[in-house]
């Protein structure tokens, strides 16, 4: 074999050269089969004999292999593996040159020793006296030996030792599997030699013995270990006295004498730290009480190390150079403070408290740009958010507090510090997110604003505890600077900050009413303080200017509820000009955020501002008009426009206005129309397109809410039903006529997906009000809609916004249809264009949508038609075998309505069982599911669960005998895999079900037996 073998060392070190991927490939293939092959442990051994590090560590790796390929091996091939392994380390430790340019190759190694142990723990030995036999050349097999002998090793040939503890837990940690076997080996043989090795060095670092590396080293060990202590539960669990000599070990770096000025001293302090922060994250009780006392005592007493290493490291110049170090501390600190919450909330009078919260309060002030400059405050701000929050959800704290203290003044000094804490912390963070520096905000623009989001969601949290006079303070604040004339950049980046912080807790407050008239006098003073000077010197501001008007408009939008009472009315005027400048002039971010400012101050408010209309009708045609204006901003502002019209009380004018929009939009619509040729450029047709989302958006604004209504007399009521049903001014008719010239009759758009949407979504629009409106349309006029666009559309894409058309006529008015205009609208949408239908999956998944849908609202308007049974019926039967599983899920429902029939009256329920029994639907629907179901894929199982048991539910004598008849004709595709007895037991153990959700589990036993595939998530496989 030397030939093979030395054919593979020229291989390796081909492999390692070449930059060819196909010889890659072919050398790596060749290579594996040879390690995979009964001379895999040959080749290992003769690569690892060789000078090349690449062989070596190669050699290695087929080491690895052969441990991954073994097969129920003799103890005796085990004993020989783990030999010539230790041999192999013997030989690389001794080599002159010394172990340390052979570490990867020797990690490998003890990797290959632990996987042994981990698989074989009871028939080979402790890895760790095979790696010491190794490097000692002593032969011996007990823990007092052991710990003679690492004594008299030299620290590279410890740190050897350490090594093996370390690769050996991290190995057993890595299979993630607290069961395993071996685990009582680790706590019985391996866990008291790891605290034999650490106690050593203890004694060493006591007498001063202590290098470096070996320190570092040791604390690398402890750090895996704790990574695998705190999850071993039951008889192996480890309590705090156990661990007590690892923990001694790491206090050891935290209490003098100690050096903070060397790289050396802060890298082991930064492992000590890593390790506490782990171990009081995942099980905090394994440390002592006095530990803990110890502890927390070094990180915040004065004089200690923590307040030295926070005044010479984290808060000077060194933050920087000693990163890794800084956050490791921040992070202990943290983790303390976190488990110390309810503790700490309680006491913040006292002396100790206050100084840990001193602590946390100096930390969070770091200098410099968050993201950028440090990363600390927005670790920090996790913490005072639950600080807080302990705070809110405990209002009654001062009152428990209070029983037990007889000191009068004791509430009023802990409010006091408790707001003095939260208010300077607030400070912090409101300076944190102020904008100055557009180029840097810019270069971390995701990541600030998510922290300006945090920051924010921080103060909704102070807000909930410090109420009405924290928001004073930031709007008395705000409106004082906005009074100056003072634009200088600190100003504005002061202004903006708050402004941001103030419609964040405007947002939030919105949902509640009670919260929002609190606020309204705080908005009265901003905006009496001369706010929107402020706002209009943002325009002529380049740049950052338009970071800042973005936080204005965000403002303005968040103040509906002020512009709605009386004290904010007589702002509106001032707002609106202000909004309509930004999007005639501004940028399109801008003119969108404008529009959306302008839209939610129209809808809670839209009754108070129809003296605007006549200011805002000019400027809305113009928008029309205006084809360079966003399509979006045009049609919000038509929206706005009719939120506010419809608040007039007479239906006469509010029709005169709608009629006069419409008819601007027609003679828009027909004017470019007659500009253009038979080809659209794209801006022509995103303007069409947009004068459509212009009339949806009249449509959605000019019908009356729930609350208008209710307030409205019945005669009222009447006389607008009336109106509009009798349409005087035609506007129904001519929003027909220009949705039909522009969808149906054009050309150019007639086949557009976005047009047929926009279109239908004006149809819809009047659908489901309470009283007939201005776009309310009757039954017929629809469904002709609907059928016309159906018949002229070759597009598939635009086919599903016709269905859902339907779909929502038939959701909203099923009370009023007639069953001939259903079977009208069935074969027109369905039956004449099955062909066309069947070409795509959403076309299919639509028709058999709406058939459910109809079902669900009213049977009867569908079960009885011929069609039904003839096309409908068929066309559902075929999805359930498609390849789509939204189709599935789709037919699943449609059975499972049709079986149900909630809604259906005694005849639909006869003409059901009819259906199913004397026109054996239920035996075809039965084998069809059989065939679709153990063909189907496992992730789709579910989708039939739902029919199988529907079918069961509804006809439970039938469905066994169809159950029968069904399997029966999948016996050839079945009978390799499933015997006679077993299909008894399936139908047998379905059928007991009655239809329950047990079925489910019955059906997917069996789905599992015939397509031969094992359950893994199985207890008992």
């Amino acid at each position: 074999m030397n030939q093979v073998f030395e054919d593979a060392e020229r291989q390796i070190e081909t492999l390692y050269s070449t930059s060819d991927q196909n010889q890659v490939a072919e050398i790596s293939r060749n290579l594996r089969d040879l390690q995979r092959s009964s001379h895999g442990e040959a080749l290992a051994s003769y690569l690892l004999q060789q000078q090349s590090m690449n062989c070596r560590y190669f050699g290695a790796l087929t080491y690895t292999v052969v441990l991954q390929h073994l097969d129920q091996p003799s103890n005796r091939s085990l004993l020989e593996l783990v030999s010539s392994i230790g041999s192999h380390i013997r030989r690389l430790t001794h080599e002159g040159n010394s172990s340390s340019s052979n570490i990867l190759i020797l990690r490998k190694l003890i990797s290959n020793l632990s996987q042994v142990f981990i698989n074989y723990h009871d028939k080979t030995p402790n890895p760790l006296f095979t790696v010491l036999e190794a490097i000692s050349d002593t032969d011996f097999q007990d823990a007092t030996s052991f710990a003679y002998c690492i004594t008299q090793l030299t620290p590279d040939r410890f740190s050897l030792i350490l090594l093996v503890f370390a690769i050996l837990i991290e190995d057993v940690t890595r299979r993630n599997d607290y069961k395993l076997p071996v685990h009582h080996a680790i706590r019985s043989q391996i866990y008291p030699m790891l605290l034999t090795s650490v106690e050593y060095i203890e004694h060493l670092h006591t007498q001063g013995e202590m290098l470096y590396g070996l320190d570092l080293e040791t604390l690398k060990t402890i750090s895996s270990w704790m990574a695998y202590i705190p999850n071993i539960g039951g008889d192996l669990r480890f309590s705090a006295e156990d661990i007590a000599p690892l923990t001694r070990y790491l206090i050891i770096h935290l209490q003098g004498p100690y050096s903070l000025d060397n790289e050396t001293n802060l890298q082991q302090y930064k492992e000590a730290l890593l390790i506490f922060s782990e171990i009081l994250e995942s099980n905090a009780a394994l440390l002592s009480l006095e530990t803990k006392s110890i502890l927390y005592s070094q990180i915040f007493d004065e004089n200690k190390w923590g307040s030295e290493f926070l005044k010479k490291v984290v808060l000077s110049e060194k933050r920087e150079e000693f990163e890794d170090e800084v956050n490791a501390f921040v992070y202990l600190v943290i983790v303390i403070a976190q488990l110390n919450l309810i503790r700490l909330s309680r006491s913040i009078l006292t002396p100790q408290t206050q100084n840990i919260l001193s602590i946390m309060y100096q930390i969070t002030t770091i200098p410099g740009s968050p993201l950028i400059d440090e990363m600390i405050s927005q670790q920090m701000l996790v913490f005072w958010e639950e600080f807080a929050d302990v705070y809110v959800d405990s209002e009654d704290l001062v009152e428990i507090l209070m029983e037990n203290n007889n000191d009068p003044g004791f509430a009023d000094s802990f409010k006091r510090e408790r707001d003095r804490i939260f208010d300077e912390v607030a400070r912090v963070y409101w300076k944190k997110i102020q904008i100055t520096d557009l180029q840097s905000y810019q270069s971390s623009k995701s990541d600030l604003l998510t922290y300006r989001n945090n920051v924010a969601d921080f103060f909704l949290v102070v807000y909930n505890l410090l109420k009405s006079p924290f928001y004073r303070s930031l709007a008395a604040f705000t409106a004082e600077k906005a009074g100056s004339t003072d634009f200088s950049n600190k100003n504005l980046a002061e202004i903006e900050s708050t402004l941001f912080l103030l419609y964040k807790i405007n947002e939030d407050s919105s949902y509640y009413e009670s919260q929002t008239r609190e606020l309204i006098p705080y908005s009265k003073a901003i905006f009496d303080g001369g706010i929107m000077r402020f706002f209009e010197h943002l325009i002529s501001i380049p740049d950052i200017g338009i970071l800042y008007m973005s936080t204005a408009l965000h403002f303005i939008s968040s103040n509906e509820f002020y512009f709605a009472s009386e004290e904010g009315f007589g702002h509106l005027g001032g707002v609106f000009d202000y909004l309509f400048t930004v999007i005639m002039k501004g940028s399109k971010p801008l003119s969108l955020l404008a529009s959306k400012a302008v839209t939610n101050v129209c809808e809670h408010c839209g009754s108070k501002l129809t003296s605007y209309l006549s200011n805002l009708e000019p400027v809305v045609i113009e928008m029309l008009k205006n084809t360079n204006i966003d399509s979006l901003v045009r049609s919000r502002m038509f929206n706005a426009f009719s939120v506010i019209a419809r608040g007039i009380g007479s239906v006469e004018e509010h029709a005169e206005i709608i009629k006069g929009l419409i008819t601007t939009i027609v003679e828009a619509a027909r004017s470019m129309i007659d500009n253009t040729k038979d080809e659209l450029r794209e801006e022509q047709e995103d303007y069409l397109v947009s004068l459509i989302s212009c009339i949806v958006n009249i449509a959605k604004g000019s019908g009356l809410p729930d609350e208008t209504v209710d307030e409205m007399s019945e005669e009222e009521q009447e006389r607008y039903r009336s109106f509009w049903a009798s349409d005087p001014l035609q506007t129904k008719k001519l929003v027909l006529l220009i949705i039909e010239e522009l969808c149906l009759n054009y050309d150019p758009l007639a086949q557009k997906p976005i047009v047929v949407e926009k279109a239908t979504h004006v149809f819809k629009a009047g659908l489901g009000e309470r009283l007939d409106g201005p776009f309310t349309l009757d039954n017929t006029t629809v469904a002709q809609f609907a059928l016309r666009m159906m018949n002229s559309l070759t597009n598939p894409n635009s086919v599903p916004y016709v269905f859902n058309l339907v779909e929502a006529l038939v959701k909203f008015n099923f009370r009023t249809l007639e069953p001939g205009l259903v079977l009208e609208l069935v074969n027109g949408l369905i039956a004449e264009r099955l062909d066309f239908l069947s070409t795509d999956p959403d076309m299919v998944k639509c028709a058999i949508d709406l058939s459910a849908r109809i079902i669900e609202c009213k049977p009867s308007l569908i079960i009885h038609a011929d069609a039904f049974v003839n096309i409908i019926i068929p066309f559902a039967l075929d999805g359930l075998s498609a390849n789509e599983t939204f189709i599935v899920k789709s037919v699943s429902k449609f059975w499972t309505d049709f079986t149900a029939l909630r809604k259906g009256s005694k005849e639909d329920q006869e003409k059901m069982n009819d259906i199913f029994i004397r026109h054996n639907l239920g035996q075809v629907l039965t084998r069809r599911l059989i065939e679709a179901f153990l063909k189907s894929p496992r992730s789709a199982l579910e989708l039939y669960y739902i029919t199988f048991r529907a079918l069961l539910g509804k006809f439970p004598t039938h469905f066994k005998q169809w159950l029968i008849n069904s399997l029966e004709n999948q016996e050839t595709s079945i009978e390799a895999r499933v015997s006679g007895k077993d299909l008894e037991m399936f139908i047998h153990r379905l059928l007991v079900t009655r239809g329950r959700r047990a079925a489910n589990e019955v059906l997917k036993s069996f789905w599992l037996q015939v397509n031969g595939v094992v359950d893994y998530g199985s207890q008992s496989f």
